[in-house]
């Protein structure tokens, strides 16, 4: 089936279109009255679906001059309206001879089962023409002037209300406007306001002072921003925030470095939305925010050298480390713990010092150290997950985190099996001094007696 749709609004027209080509209906256009005669003159379609209140010529005056001429009186019209809503709109439609009289918000399903009857009724010979006599002629237009009036009058009624809306939604926007700007300088926020279409761009005084410039330096461009971007940031952030121009995502958020005046380079911390978009969907403001955030990047940054620097010294210390949660399960150890415990990293890392633990006095260390005060071992120890004994002098600390909540606790181990191996061979070797060091004594002691026995016989 043939249909032309008569509308105003291009959006209208698209969609209704879009749903009756979907049905298998060729479809024409047009946007009011005297355009659809014109075109149903030169090439009657098979069904006419119009709009009411249209320029030029409105839907009442188009059914009007189609059910007039004999070339078109027979072709089916159909009002769609979204305007003309009430019951005596629809009674005059059909007094100017309409089949239908449907309204816009109805569900689909049902507006095609309207058509499919409208197409019925027609076959069966319905819908007899209005009666064009003169006396009919003149109540038609009494009747066209008093819908035309109170349509008019319904108009200005809206209109009315409307400016008493637009005239406190200004005044709540001028508020919110007067309260956003006053939130944004107290919180030393950079702003942006950008024309997607144009590019032009304002930016706030906070926003040029970050940079060292005054507004007037800045040329109100969104290049201004791009140029001002790090090389290295650059790809990344720009990719962000086409990702928000397209509706990929709700808010465009994005850390980056912007170069001052001074040549340094500052960090930012950047959120903003699409505020504004067309009837297609393309983005047409842009609203955001700046807000320095070089110190928390370089104290991040600072931390994370500090962190590395750590971890450096715990993999290649030459005695053991390793950290346990607060249920004494351990969690992190370097390779001098798998050493000095003859254990691999996968026996190590999970065992529980608490439930495994068979030296009494280094459990009571761990106990300690899981309730918040050090503990210490000294002397010979057999691992239990190893098997390896040793001599150890072992540390047990509790660890806090910076908000001072208990984490768990780390254990520092020397194997000093070595040491104490020197240790009891250099109190060996003094009791074999001592020992030598008496006999000695004696032998000499014996050794001076004898002498004196000997000069004492000789002398006498």
């Amino acid at each position: 089936m043939r249909v032309l749709i008569v509308d105003d609004s291009k959006i209208e027209r698209m969609i209704l279109k879009e749903m009756l080509q979907s049905e298998g209906h060729a479809v024409e256009e047009s946007e009011n009255g005297k355009q659809a005669l014109e075109k149903a003159l030169a090439s009657p379609p098979d069904m006419i679906i119009s709009d009411i209140l249209m320029p030029v010529m409105d839907g009442f005056r188009l059914c009007r001059e189609i059910r007039a001429d004999s070339r078109t009186c027979d072709i089916p019209f159909v009002f769609y309206t979204g305007t003309y809503t009430k019951t005596e709109d629809e009674e005059f439609a059909f007094k100017m001879g309409a089949d239908r009289f449907l309204i816009k918000s109805m569900d689909w399903e049902l507006f095609f089962r309207e058509l499919q009857n409208v197409i019925k009724e027609r076959e069966m010979g319905g819908n007899v023409l209005p009666d064009q006599s003169a006396k009919d002629e003149k109540e038609i237009y009494k009747l066209y002037n008093e819908r035309l009036i109170n349509k008019l009058e319904d108009k200005v009624a809206e209109l009315e209300s409307e400016v008493s809306w637009r005239k406190k939604l200004e005044k709540q926007l001028y508020d919110s406007q007067e309260s956003l700007q006053m939130a944004v300088e107290g919180a030393q926020l950079g702003m942006w306001d950008w024309n997607v279409q144009t590019g032009e761009t304002k930016f706030n005084e906070k926003w040029a002072q970050y940079l060292g410039y005054t507004p007037e330096e800045l040329l109100p461009h969104m290049s201004t921003w791009e140029k001002l971007l790090h090389p290295d940031d650059r790809q990344k952030t720009m990719a962000e925030m086409q990702a928000n121009l397209d509706g990929t995502t709700e808010l465009y958020e994005s850390e980056h470095r912007l170069k001052a005046k001074s040549g340094k380079w500052r960090w930012f911390l950047a959120r903003g939305k699409v505020v504004s978009r067309d009837e297609f969907g393309e983005a047409l403001r842009h609203v955001g925010t700046e807000h320095e955030i070089t110190d928390r990047v370089e104290a991040k940054h600072a931390l994370e050298k500090e962190k590395e620097r750590y971890r450096l010294i715990f993999n290649t210390a030459p005695i053991g480390i390793f950290h346990y949660d607060g249920k004494g399960i351990i969690r992190a150890c370097n390779k001098a713990c798998l050493d000095i415990s003859g254990a691999s990293y996968g026996e190590f890392i999970g065992f529980n010092l608490l439930e495994k633990t068979i030296n009494k006095s280094v459990l009571d260390a761990i106990k300690s150290s899981l309730s918040g005060s050090p503990g210490h071992y000294e002397g010979e120890y057999t691992s239990v997950i190893g098997g390896r004994t040793s001599y150890i002098n072992a540390d047990f600390v509790p660890v806090f985190s910076e908000r001072k909540s208990f984490e768990g606790g780390m254990a520092v181990v020397e194997d000093i099996s070595e040491r104490k191996m020197a240790e009891d061979e250099l109190r060996r070797s003094h009791g074999r001094l001592q020992s030598l060091s008496a006999y000695l004594q004696t032998a000499i002691e014996n050794e001076r007696k004898s002498i004196a026995r000997e000069i004492h016989d000789d002398l006498g």
